[in-house]
């Protein structure tokens, strides 16, 4: 029986030893959520844009065409639907309903979205996990989940 507990014991350390070399890098998560994104949008033959922090989007409505687009410091007022590429949505805004925040006091990758939009312009932009809620994940958001998201940019100031 001891022998059995010491051997359990010795599996445990083992697996966690082996799970923490599991662990991905960065880039190396990037290249894996990239690939699971590129899937997605070849699927559904979606072509993007895509920025140098491997975010990927598409304008579908430019909005007012002044160029004027928040900055990291701006306090965006949106409407977003949030969602799996399985389509399942964790989170939007419904109906009239609005969300106000800081850009920089959201995840990195929609904070870097509503960047690329004129006031009341609408994209859907596709982020690695990185760029979301990473290898925490948040309530329904699995760590390293690409997730993507619908905005609306009503106004910014």
């Amino acid at each position: 029986m001891k022998n059995l507990l010491i051997l359990f014991i010795g599996l445990v350390f083992f697996g966690a030893s082996c799970k923490d070399k599991e662990t991905l890098t960065y880039a190396e998560q990037l290249a894996v959520d990239t690939a699971l994104i590129d899937a997605y949008l070849a699927e559904k033959s979606i072509t993007t844009e895509k920025t140098a922090s491997g975010l990927q989007y598409i304008i579908t409505n430019l909005g007012n065409n002044d160029n004027i687009k928040p900055s990291a410091s701006s306090v965006v007022t949106v409407k977003y639907k949030g969602y799996f590429l399985n389509g399942d949505v964790f989170d939007e805004t419904t109906g009239s309903q609005l969300a106000q925040f800081s850009v920089n006091g959201v995840v990195r990758g929609f904070g870097e979205a509503v960047t690329l939009l004129n006031k009341n312009g609408k994209g859907t932009f596709y982020l690695p996990s990185g760029l979301g809620y990473g290898t925490y994940g948040s309530g329904s958001i699995a760590p390293n989940t690409p997730i993507v998201f619908d905005v609306e940019l009503v106004d910014f100031f």
